[in-house]
């Protein structure tokens, strides 16, 4: 997936962060530890628990469709 696509979906989600929708100004650099965070944390799973990643991986898919 496309990184600034990932920032703008986390962005998406977050303008809803307290139930309705608040309009927030999208800046890639606001949500790049975010992201990475989740990238690292994945990454450790895969290597260590890899039914583990594999449950994650999913749910993810299934919530996202």
């Amino acid at each position: 997936m496309h990184t600034n696509l990932v920032y703008q979906l986390y962005a998406a989600i977050h303008q809803w962060q307290n139930g309705t929708c608040e309009s927030i100004e999208f800046a890639a650099s606001t949500y790049i530890d975010v992201y990475n965070g989740h990238v690292n944390m994945l990454s450790f799973i895969r290597t260590h628990k890899d039914v583990t990643f594999h449950s994650i991986m999913v749910d993810i898919y299934s919530q996202a469709r």
